[in-house]
C-alpha cells in the first residue's frame, strides 16, 4: 500500500474540519512533540474540534506550561481522526503503537520518517515550525498559549536556536 504525501493545503483543509480528534506524541515526550501537539490542539479547537492529546509516557512536570497539567493518558474510545505529531515511526508511539494503523495524518520534520500513514512533512528544525507554517496558512489569530507551545517546541529542538538547521 502506498502512503500519500499531503500538501499544505490538504492539511489546512483537514484541520479546519471539526471532529473528535486524538493527537499523539512520541514516547519520552520532549518540548517539540508536546509544543507541536498542544499548539495543534489550539488550532483544532479554534475550528470546533474536541481534542485529546495522548502519549505512552507522562510528561515531566517541568513541561506543565505546555500541557496545562493535562495527563496525556490515552482514553480508549472511537475517535473520528487521529493525528501523530513529531512521530517518525510507529515504535516511537510506545504502548500506543497499536494506533499507528488507525492514524489519519502524520505531521513531522524528520527525514527518516517511515510514513506509516498519510503525512505532511517539512524538514525544518522542529515539528513546531511545521505546525506554525500550517497556522500561518490558516490566517487565524490565537492567543498566548499557542505561541508559548510553538516557542517551546522550536527552542527545544534547536538547542535554544543555536543549531545550524534553525531558521
Amino acid at each position: 500500500m502506498m502512503i500519500k504525501s499531503l500538501t499544505l493545503n490538504q492539511v489546512v483543509d483537514t484541520v479546519r474540519t471539526p471532529c473528535d480528534t486524538l493527537v499523539l506524541c512520541h514516547k519520552n515526550p520532549d518540548p517539540d512533540t508536546l509544543g507541536s501537539a498542544f499548539s495543534l490542539k489550539c488550532i483544532l479547537e479554534y475550528f470546533g474540534s474536541q481534542v485529546t492529546v495522548a502519549c505512552s509516557d507522562k510528561a515531566s512536570s517541568k513541561f506543565g506550561f505546555i500541557t496545562g497539567g493535562c495527563s496525556l493518558e490515552y482514553v480508549a474510545r472511537p475517535y473520528e481522526r487521529i493525528i501523530a505529531v513529531d512521530v517518525a515511526s510507529p515504535s516511537q508511539l510506545g504502548d500506543l503503537q497499536f494506533l499507528s494503523d488507525k492514524t489519519d495524518l502524520i505531521i513531522d520534520h524528520h527525514a527518516m520518517n517511515t510514513r506509516f500513514a498519510p503525512y505532511y512533512e517539512d524538514l525544518g528544525a522542529s515539528c513546531a515550525e511545521v505546525i506554525f507554517s500550517i497556522y500561518k496558512e490558516l490566517n487565524i489569530n490565537l492567543g498566548l498559549q499557542f505561541y508559548t507551545c510553538i516557542y517551546a517546541g522550536m527552542s527545544g529542538d534547536t538547542g535554544g536556536f543555536r543549531y545550524s538547521n534553525e531558521t
